[in-house]
Formats: C-alpha cells, structure tokens, sequence
C-alpha cells in the first residue's frame, strides 16, 4: 500500500481512552504517487495494549467514498 499511496497528514482530533483500550476519530489526507490525486478519509480505530505494546487493532473507514475519490466520479448505485 504504502508504495501506491503517500500519507500527507494525520489527524487524530478524538481519542478516548479506558485503561489499556483506546478509541480515535482519525482524518488523513492521502495522495496517490501515481496520479497525484489527493484523497480525504475519516477513520474510526479502536486498540488495545498491554505491557505498552499495542497487541489490537480494529481500523473502519468509508471505503466507498475513497473508491469514489481514486476513481475521481461517483459511482451510481
């Protein structure tokens, strides 16, 4: 992935946490290396730790409007 696709910015604006979980509202900004097309997301991930080592991981975004944004149309339904 990260060869196709650059990381510009990351956000996390909400990040809740309840002893070793953690939950975060994420807003990332992404260009594609080969078209230069800029891409906005939103995630929603939630981890969990022990020991201070992240041993969790769940990860939700809209993929159906970051389709629509690589595409660069929208796609009827």
């Amino acid at each position: 992935m990260y060869q196709q696709y650059s990381i510009v910015t990351y956000k996390a604006p909400v990040v809740m946490v309840d002893g070793d979980r953690v939950a975060t509202i994420s807003e990332m900004e992404i260009v594609v290396r080969s078209t230069g097309r800029t891409i906005t997301s939103r995630v929603a991930s939630f981890s969990r730790f022990r020991n201070g080592k992240m041993i969790e991981y769940q990860g939700f975004t809209d993929s159906f409007d970051a389709a629509e944004q690589v595409l660069g149309f929208n796609i009827d339904v």
